[in-house]
């Protein structure tokens, strides 16, 4: 917490202090913001819309014994089906870390598996031998999967539209105009949605819109370890001037005047 303040210091030294940080709310994160913002009481700590609602969604699935029982199974299959002529049929994934936040893919993978024996009425079918277990579970992904719906509408808003002191009643309206839920359980989700989007708005000042979302960052991110893992041997230092030229608008004129004024003896020097 001490390093994240330290650094955070340094950066507002060069930038000026921030109105807004964005961050997962890791615990030393979240500590050196929270140093942060005593002192500088202009600064609002925010979280990120996508960790959020990843922890929302932890928390409730993993009190789910339906969804403990479906991951298990889907487990298995994957082993089961490795080598095999329904190798394609294989469930995808979850991530080892921030596992639900890729939710998206299981619970469409079993909504296409349970098309797939809607279509396949013999018994006898490999792939109803193989998947007809999955029968049992049809009712509770159409909960996950309208669960699934309000969290990524809630997301998509926040990264879209940002913070604003009206945020709440404009996102209880795209809610309001997916239609009526069906499960309970989702109703309560939905409520806890909208109470943390109402906690964050609480920050905003009248007419002043802050982001909720890392989104952007995260992607430069992403983009720049691919761009290593293309390049490995060369290590990441000497990858960083790959950041300003991802958010930069290159044309054919400005790489060939980038190139024709800087030598490769002034780029190794650097």
């Amino acid at each position: 917490g001490t390093v994240v303040y330290q650094q955070l210091e340094e950066a507002a030294d060069k930038t000026g202090v921030p109105r807004a940080i964005v961050s997962d709310r890791v615990s030393d994160v979240k500590s050196g913001i929270k140093r942060f913002c005593q002192v500088h009481q202009e600064t609002t700590a925010l979280y990120d819309i996508k960790h959020k609602i990843a922890l929302m969604l932890k928390h409730r699935l993993e009190k789910d014994e339906c969804w403990n029982d479906f991951s298990a199974y889907a487990n298995r299959l994957k082993k089961q089906l490795q080598q095999t002529e329904l190798s394609h049929l294989t469930p995808p994934a979850l991530r080892v870390k921030a596992r639900y936040m890729n939710l998206e893919e299981r619970i469409k993978w079993a909504r296409n598996i349970l098309a797939v024996l809607d279509r396949t009425p013999d018994e006898n079918d490999p792939v109803r031998i193989k998947f007809g277990d999955m029968e049992t579970y049809r009712e509770v992904i159409e909960e996950w999967e309208e669960m699934h719906r309000l969290a990524t509408t809630a997301e998509q808003f926040v990264s879209t539209q940002g913070l604003t002191q009206d945020a709440p009643v404009k996102l209880a309206l795209h809610f309001r105009h997916q239609g009526q839920l069906k499960y309970p359980e989702n109703r309560q989700f939905r409520h806890e949605l909208l109470q943390f989007i109402r906690n964050q708005a609480i920050e905003c000042r009248p007419n002043e819109r802050l982001p909720g979302s890392s989104e952007v960052i995260e992607s430069v991110f992403g983009k720049q370890k691919r761009l290593e893992g293309e390049q490995s041997k060369s290590g990441f230092t000497g990858l960083l001037l790959g950041i300003p030229a991802m958010v930069s608008e290159l044309s054919t004129d400005l790489v060939r005047q980038a190139l024709e004024s800087t030598p490769v003896k002034a780029v190794i020097e650097w």
